[in-house]
């Protein structure tokens, strides 16, 4: 793998974990990749000021980056390869099939309370305890608004 490539994976890691922090902040967690130098970057001595940076941004988040085959990875890098305009029937089935046994669709009014609805079914069942779920979530985030990446602002308050 060229050095460019490596670049641009980082780049990518830096751009999920950013996104993904309010989840990932104080979490112990594992990035799998098929570029195997990602690996080794934060041990090497020699890298650019650019990528230096990089990894001083995910110096906050406490994860281990585990390399995996490309061939063993059926979904890596699915975004970029999505422009391929042949795709290996077989190996697409293989990958629906692994999602149809782990997921079921399930139909659920939209508006704002969807999200409390859904997570609501997905934890009991039902969606009968969905405001308890809502006063629960809340209290959370406001007892501990640095653990979720929200900060206060000047009124005090946390913006919920």
């Amino acid at each position: 793998q060229d050095y460019a490539s490596t670049a641009r994976e980082l780049a990518g890691l830096r751009w999920a974990v950013k996104k993904l922090a309010p989840f990932l902040r104080g979490r112990k967690f594992i990035v799998h990749t098929d570029n195997q130098p990602l690996v080794y970057l934060s041990n090497t001595k020699c890298i650019s000021s650019r990528l230096a940076r990089t990894l001083e941004d995910l110096s906050d988040f406490d994860f281990e980056v585990k390399w995996i085959p490309g061939q063993s990875n059926i979904v890596a890098d699915a975004l970029s390869r999505m422009h391929e305009s042949i795709l290996d029937s077989s190996r697409a089935k293989e990958t629906l099939n692994v999602l149809g046994e782990s997921l079921k669709e399930i139909k659920m009014e939209g508006g704002g309370d969807s999200l409390i609805h859904c997570l609501s079914y997905f934890l009991t069942g039902n969606t009968s305890d969905s405001l308890k779920l809502r006063q629960q979530i809340v209290s959370e985030l406001i007892a501990h608004p640095k653990l979720y990446g929200l900060d206060l602002n000047k009124s005090g308050d946390n913006g919920l």
